[in-house]
């Protein structure tokens, strides 16, 4: 599946080592395990990597940064607590994030609940007593996964992100922990790679394995497939001069959840087939990867889901031109098949008998 859910009532320090290998990644109370992500106007599959803190050693830069920052910063490190101080340097940080954000740090960490099944620590940096960064971990039996990090721009020459990061490697290996799980980076360079500035992780393949990056055929995730396969969409499209746009479907998500999975448009990217577009309702063809078929459907926003965006969204996701605005639904469910052009033939005979009728 493109996209996995899970809430567990309790998570014993083995469990989450467990599912942090298997790929998972805390998402608020729950943990959530996704192959693709729409950011930046594109699709990209996500790669998870973490370091064998028994290997680990800091860079030359790295150690000399640590030096500075514990000769001109007081740091502390225990057990997360949030309180007003982190929250205000969360909301003028967050600005900084893209896609979907929180509105603060009870949202992002427990979802306003009061009992958690994460053990979670934190690292405090403070200058003159005043916070200037802070970041969250959670710990496992043998592993540790580092969840946010927030820091004050105005510090900026200090790589205070970095430095957080490396205090909770610090952490983890004066405390015999193996693992650490930084979080994901992407098939294509991007703004996560950060964190691979820390050293040589493993990656974890397409089949589930971890191993170094000269063994990684980043082809074979799951997004190359998908931007492949919507690319045919478009090409079959312009073959019968059928007028159509592409948009990238930020809350596929939802459609995995088992309350709309037979109601929330599926694909990451949709194609709008224009010329018979309505304001209600669109004929719509999208790629369903887990079946590897093409759907043609008509559908449209469902305004009454909005309800379900209890986070906010950054700008770029209010960009009409490339992404869809809303969660969308299926009206009518018309025809999948592993051929586009029976999709396209139907779709041309469906609007011409209705054509004809008017």
């Amino acid at each position: 599946m493109l996209v996995q859910f899970y809430n567990p009532t309790e998570l014993p320090g083995e469990r989450l080592d467990q599912l942090l290998a298997e790929g998972w990644f805390r998402s608020s109370m729950m943990l959530h395990k996704s192959k693709v992500i729409c950011l930046d106007y594109d699709t990209f599959s996500i790669i998870n990597i973490r370091y064998d803190l028994r290997q680990f050693t800091a860079k030359k830069r790295h150690r000399k940064l640590m030096r500075r920052v514990f000769q001109d910063f007081e740091v502390s490190i225990g057990p997360m607590v949030i309180n007003e101080e982190k929250n205000e340097l969360y909301d003028r940080h967050k600005q900084r994030f893209k896609g979907f954000i929180h509105e603060d740090l009870d949202q992002l960490m427990h979802a306003y609940l009061v009992h958690t099944v994460f053990e979670t620590y934190e690292v405090n940096v403070y200058h003159q007593g005043e916070l200037v960064a802070f970041s969250f971990f959670d710990l496992g039996e043998h592993s540790l996964a580092s969840i946010l990090a927030v820091y004050n721009q105005d510090f900026n020459k200090y790589s205070l992100g970095i430095f957080t990061m490396l205090a909770e490697i610090t952490f983890g290996q004066e405390n015999h922990f193996q693992w650490y799980y930084p979080g994901y980076v992407l098939d294509k360079p991007s703004e996560f790679d950060y964190k691979l500035s820390l050293g040589s992780p493993l990656y974890r393949t397409a089949s589930g394995d971890w191993t170094e990056r000269n063994q990684v055929d980043f082809t074979s995730f799951e997004g190359t497939r998908i931007k492949s396969k919507v690319d045919s969409i478009s090409r079959k499209l312009n073959q019968f001069h059928i007028d159509h746009i592409q948009r990238d479907n930020p809350y596929y998500s939802l459609a995995y959840i088992a309350e709309f999975k037979n109601d929330v448009l599926k694909g990451t990217t949709i194609t709008l087939l224009t010329s018979q577009r309505k304001t209600h309702q669109t004929w719509c063809i999208e790629y369903l990867a887990e079946a590897d078929v093409y759907l043609l459907s008509k559908a449209g926003r469902n305004t009454k889901l909005d309800y379900m965006l209890d986070v906010d969204t950054t700008e770029d996701l209010n960009d009409e031109s490339h992404y869809l605005q809303g969660i969308w639904v299926y009206f009518d469910k018309i025809l999948t098949s592993n051929n586009v052009e029976d999709l396209i033939e139907e779709y041309l005979r469906r609007t011409a008998s209705t054509n004809n009728m008017k």
